[in-house]
């Protein structure tokens, strides 16, 4: 698996004394397409390069040889088999975008295994101990997300039960169709135990696991947690409830697409530079905000916890509005979560702020004010929980930086 890094200050001023040729590929339709199109455009262009966009129903092939494009980033979805076999015979260098493709000499891909990782994870700040995936059939990428998942449950010790969506209702989808099942889905939605903690591999089928929750009467938080992936905020934040989703930077994908074919162009292509690229967390919604346990006084305290954790709250503060001994919340706390209430807080704010630091160009300083947590030492604390300084971590993802 390489590596991914920036660009290298050595590396940056040869690239810079002459100018190349990029063509860009891709159906745009769709908000991945799209993040990763900029992600491309904007590196190409930094460096002093020349990035044209085709969509592939203009047939681009006879531009790109005019144009003499020495490097070709493309995706296959939406294009046909002559197309792709005609960008297959062009000369220069193809990296191809979450297609995996014996003749390319690059290949950009999300690292689904840890999505799935990133899900389990999260879910398993709930408190839940039943959980369940759905998953395509006959997808990669979606195999990879359903291990990654699985395979952290049963390290902690858990099941998972597992449906899968036809592939043909995923081809349905992304030609503009209306999604849907059989009535075996929600056959198989009422027999989860419950509560129950679901993993749905893309949002749009995470916000299909909602509706049909809600068709069966299914209680959202109290009887399911549904947490999806990509965080793609045409089905997260549209509809009710709203959904939890591992965050994909699709932005990020292109950077890595033009510094693989820069590197190429330096370094001529030996065998084929794969690329993975790791999902940035997850974005919390309503739809996993949830927490379950046995003790219901605990339980209450936890939710009040997290509902104060930007507001300063203290432990002592918790506990006043919610008695009971100290060392029983923190052991109950524990049990639940995996944690102590003070790390539970901690690790609340904590990823508040890299959402701040990776969606916004607030300053360092002003977010640990944002977060309950002293300017002074959010470089240290920041650090001790995530391995990196804060402005190395917004660098790292191609965050603005100030």
């Amino acid at each position: 698996m390489a590596k991914l890094t920036l660009m290298t200050p050595e590396i940056q001023p040869t690239i810079r004394a002459s100018s190349y040729n990029a063509a860009i590929v891709m159906n745009s339709d769709h908000a991945f397409n799209r993040g990763i199109i900029h992600g491309i455009g904007m590196r190409l262009a930094g460096l002093g390069h020349f990035a044209h966009f085709f969509p592939p129903a203009l047939s681009p092939i006879q531009l790109v040889n005019v144009l003499r494009c020495q490097w070709i980033f493309f995706h296959t979805f939406g294009e046909s088999s002559e197309h792709c076999e005609a960008i297959k015979q062009q000369a220069g260098i193809r990296i191809a975008l979450l297609d995996d493709l014996p003749w390319t000499e690059g290949q950009i891909q999300v690292d689904n295994v840890e999505v799935g990782r990133v899900a389990a994870g999260h879910l398993l700040t709930t408190g839940l101990t039943s959980f369940a995936v759905v998953g395509i059939d006959e997808s990669t990428w979606s195999a990879g997300r359903v291990k990654g998942f699985g395979d952290t449950l049963r390290k902690a010790g858990h099941a998972t039960r597992e449906y899968g969506i036809p592939h043909r209702c995923e081809a349905n989808r992304l030609t503009g169709h209306f999604i849907s099942v059989d009535s075996s889905f929600t056959d198989w939605l009422m027999g989860l135990p419950r509560p129950c903690g679901i993993f749905v591999v893309n949002d749009a089928w995470a916000r299909y696991t909602l509706d049909c929750c809600q068709t069966c009467d299914i209680k959202v938080t109290d009887d399911m947690m549904v947490i999806g992936a990509d965080d793609d905020d045409l089905y997260c934040d549209l509809g009710s409830p709203a959904i939890s989703s591992v965050r994909i930077s699709w932005h990020k994908l292109g950077i890595a697409a033009a510094d693989l074919a820069i590197q190429f162009q330096i370094e001529t292509p030996g065998k084929q530079r794969v690329v993975h690229v790791p999902p940035e967390g997850v974005a919390v919604r309503y739809s996993t905000s949830g927490i379950h346990g046995e003790n219901r006084e605990i339980v209450a305290a936890l939710r009040y916890l997290r509902t104060r954790a930007l507001k300063a709250v203290s432990i002592s503060e918790i506990l006043r509005e919610h008695p009971m001994d100290r060392r029983v919340f923190e052991l109950g706390c524990k049990k639940i979560l995996g944690r102590t209430p003070h790390q539970e807080l901690l690790r609340l704010r904590i990823e508040t702020a890299k959402r701040l630091l990776l969606g916004t160009d607030m300053r360092v300083a002003d977010i640990a004010v944002q977060c309950c947590i002293d300017p002074r030492h959010i470089a240290k604390v920041f650090r001790k929980q995530t391995g990196m300084l804060p402005e190395a971590f917004r660098r790292s993802l191609g965050a603005p930086s100030l």
